[in-house]
């Protein structure tokens, strides 16, 4: 199926493309995946380091888990609008990936799908897209992303880019952005905050810390919960340096001691 210079053509009649099917394949250079093919399944083009060009025609439809991962000379991805599924880790790990067109009709964004995608520095997401997994964008270089109109679930803080600068929600209809903070659109739950920010005076409505929300804020020294946080979430300040926490006067939740510990109000 492989010519002398690397491509592979999918045959018409193939429907589905099987587990592991072409991995580990030694001088696969372009893959062409027909529309009458329509399931690309788990590991099938893993680990092929020599994968520069991957070609997928209108037609196909969903795309499996590690599909291709560890495929470390791929730059280009492009989706036909006809996929509505592609698996977690899919392109994991693939460092020289630089451009990525996203399917308009996939509505979730599994965990981890661009992880280790050094040189990812810049991502359209898909226009009915309704929920961002975790870790999908970790370790990219994409510095703002615009929120489209339907995004609504955010499985936790990691689920953004850790180098972000910017975050559009002028379209979107469930979070805010600001300040350097993103928020639901009632200003009640705290989401994700910016990586280079060092301390945080968050808005006063704000009653929950999203999980992880502070994660990637390795400059943040000092914080003040404001009068009714009365929760926050697991790992929410993980790898930050806070030396400082206050509690508002009026907060029923929490108090801190002379050295600032925090403790629930019991």
């Amino acid at each position: 199926l492989m010519s002398e210079d690397g491509t592979l053509t999918i045959p018409e009649r193939v429907t589905k493309i099987g587990e592991g099917a072409f991995s580990n394949l030694e001088g696969l250079k372009t893959i062409i995946i027909p529309g009458t093919c329509k399931e690309i399944a788990q590991n099938a083009f893993r680990n092929n380091p020599t994968l520069e060009t991957v070609i997928m025609e209108d037609g196909v439809e969903k795309i499996g888990v590690y599909a291709f991962r560890e495929c470390t000379n791929l730059t280009t991805v492009e989706m036909p609008d006809s996929i509505t599924e592609v698996g977690s880790s899919c392109f994991m790990d693939n460092s020289k990936l630089e451009n990525v067109k996203l399917s308009n009709n996939i509505k979730i964004i599994n965990d981890q799908v661009f992880f280790g995608c050094t040189k990812l520095n810049n991502i359209e997401l898909p226009e009915n897209l309704e929920q961002i997994g975790t870790e999908c964008f970790e370790q990219t270089n994409i510095t703002e992303i615009k929120l489209p109109k339907n995004l609504q679930t955010l499985s936790s803080g990691s689920s953004l880019p850790q180098k972000l600068q910017t975050i559009d929600t002028s379209e979107n209809n469930y979070f805010e952005f600001k300040n350097g903070i993103l928020y639901t659109k009632d200003l009640k739950t705290l989401v994700f905050a910016l990586s280079n920010i060092t301390s945080v005076n968050m808005e006063e409505s704000v009653e929950t810390i999203s999980s992880a929300a502070f994660e990637k804020c390795s400059y943040l020294t000092s914080i003040n919960l404001t009068s009714k946080v009365r929760s926050i979430g697991e790992s929410a300040f993980n790898n930050s340096k806070l030396s400082r926490i206050t509690v508002s006067s009026g907060n029923n939740y929490f108090s801190v001691d002379e050295r600032y510990n925090l403790y629930n109000k019991d």
